[in-house]
């Protein structure tokens, strides 16, 4: 088979055979995230080809400007050549601005620090783990088990880790055994490259049970490096949505990807990395609503929130949580099929962990009738929350119609109706291709929290307290949110932009016992509603595709 040498300045020359898929070449090297799984829909792999012959722009790539002559999306070109080509995607982690933070008085946690010469003299009930070894100063106990052995030198400076595994990035906290925080960032989402949302990364694991053992390795080498950053992490506590928390516990993953779509065990988990760290693994509620929700309900009611309250974490997979009372128990559940418009995967979407514009203004127009946009962010691509900025912008200055058709300041890219944000450094549009694509993911959450307040009997008059969570949401202005319906109408008070609410929910389940078994109890109490089995939804989701404030 003929070979071809493709050299990225600054990382290396790589051999690789003739025609081989660009895209698919640099995500196997980690040079490049394919958010779409390489299907030419996110636009993001961009790269530069200084030199070399490449197989022409596809389809894809002609719907898109500024795509074209060096400037190509890599998933769609061969490499028929010895090549140079210049990485145009460059990843900046953003640590999440926004996010609740727990003061946890006299913690009491879910685990026992208990020196190692008294577990042999008191504690010989205890079941030892076979991970525990080494010259000990103490272990660890979890529910009667000592899940892991502490070195002496570690006894008096124990530190535990706070995993979020997301869909687009995994934020993680490293916080002391007094509950308090040492330091906190994000790394992407090492599953990027099999695809930027759940269902793909689903269908591929389904489908291939190699790529189901890959992202499994990829998932359980990321977590022990962020625990490898402090030498005395005891415990590591993780939570996910459904799919994430399948494939980093290798369980069978048919079960959700077929009717009734559940998950094949619902937890809590007990799993332990590689480097023989104890790994508790928070339980999924039901469906595609997840640990992480789970984390999220945890915070909410840590905080003895009054209710009726709900809670909506915006993103890829976004959920909605309603609790309408403690006595009797009612709280409702479900996972709003949104899709991955909300987070980079439009014509110029970029994703959080690499930056972009994360908010725009209509400033007026030019002369031939445009609308000019000005923005705070980087102007590399559009954040979704940029992109929900932008859509309360042109309904509120009625640059579109009640059935999301731009009519006004637009100009024609390519034959479609765009709003152009910028021109440097390459152009940045919004199409009428991607209003509708917002508009499906609109209607998918303003159906999910109308039909869960249906459930209840509630109207959103009687909600209390409104979160909405997730490093996403925490960027969306309440009042562009409440205007597209991506909130109930409530008073502006009411609502509560809490940021990532994973985090700060895991270390309540973690130091504080009672809260723990609280909310396990609680667990097989909540009602979680499948919203493809109600009836109404598809004509309902059709209704909330309109923009209501244009009434």
């Amino acid at each position: 088979m003929d070979q071809v040498k493709i050299t990225i300045p600054g990382h290396g020359v790589y051999i690789a055979p003739k025609g081989v898929n660009l895209g698919r070449f640099l995500a196997s090297k980690k040079l490049l995230p394919l958010p779409c799984g390489g299907r030419g829909l996110c636009g993001q792999c961009i790269v530069r080809i200084i030199e070399g012959e490449v197989s022409s722009p596809t389809v894809y790539e002609k719907l898109r400007p500024g795509i074209g002559g060096e400037y190509r999306l890599a998933c769609q070109t061969r490499v028929l050549g010895d090549t140079v080509v210049e990485l145009i995607y460059k990843p900046r982690l953003v640590v999440p601005r926004y996010s609740i933070e727990i003061a946890i008085e006299e913690p009491k946690p879910i685990y026992r620090l208990i020196p190692y010469r008294e577990v042999l003299t008191s504690y010989k009930e205890l079941l030892l783990s076979s991970s525990i070894e080494g010259d000990l100063g103490g272990v660890i106990s979890f529910n009667r088990v000592a899940v892991a052995g502490v070195r002496e030198e570690c006894m008096g400076e124990i530190n535990h880790l706070l995993v979020d595994l997301g869909t687009t990035k995994i934020a993680y906290q490293i916080v002391d055994n007094n509950a308090k925080l040492v330091r906190e960032g994000i790394v992407l989402n090492p599953l990027l490259s099999y695809g930027s949302d759940i269902i793909t990364r689903l269908t591929k694991a389904v489908e291939s049970r190699k790529a189901a053992i890959e992202m499994y390795n990829e998932l359980n080498k990321t977590l022990p490096s962020l625990a490898r950053e402090n030498k005395c992490i005891g415990l590591c506590m993780v939570a996910g949505n459904s799919v994430m928390e399948s494939l980093f516990l290798k369980m069978p993953l048919n079960t959700l990807a077929e009717k009734p779509f559940q998950p094949y065990l619902r937890g809590p988990f007990l799993h332990f990395l590689a480097n023989n760290i104890p790994c508790l693994v928070a339980p999924l509620i039901s469906g595609f609503v997840g640990g992480d929700a789970f984390a999220d309900l945890a915070l909410a009611e840590y905080l003895k929130t009054p209710t009726p309250y709900m809670i909506i974490d915006l993103g890829t997979n976004t959920e909605v949580i309603l609790v309408a009372s403690r006595n009797p128990v009612e709280v409702y559940v479900t996972s709003a099929p949104a899709g991955p418009a909300f987070e980079g995967h439009i014509t110029a979407g970029s994703i959080m962990g690499a930056g972009g514009i994360e908010r725009i203004w209509l400033k007026g127009f030019n002369d031939r009738g445009e609308a000019v946009f000005e923005y705070r962010g980087s102007p590399t691509g559009l954040l979704g929350s940029g992109v929900v900025s932008l859509v309360a912008e042109i309904v509120r200055n009625k640059l579109v119609d009640k059935r999301g058709r731009i009519v006004k300041g637009y100009r024609v890219v390519n034959g479609i109706k765009s709003f152009a944000i910028t021109e440097r450094p390459r152009p940045i549009v919004f199409t009428q291709i991607d209003l509708r694509e917002f508009q499906k993911a609109m209607a998918a959450v303003k159906t999910s929290w109308k039909m869960l307040l249906d459930k209840a009997g509630c109207d959103p008059g009687d909600l209390r307290i409104v979160y909405i969570g997730g490093t996403f949401g925490s960027f969306i202005d309440p009042l562009d949110a409440m205007l597209l319906g991506l909130v109930p109408p409530i008073e502006l008070s009411s609502i509560v932009v809490a940021g990532n609410m994973v985090l700060p929910g895991l270390k309540t389940l973690l130091f504080n016992r009672k809260h723990y078994k609280y909310m396990l109890e609680l667990l097989p109490k909540i009602r979680h509603v499948n919203l493809a089995e109600e009836k109404d939804f598809m004509n309902k989701w059709i209704k909330n595709l309109e923009f209501n404030a244009l009434d």
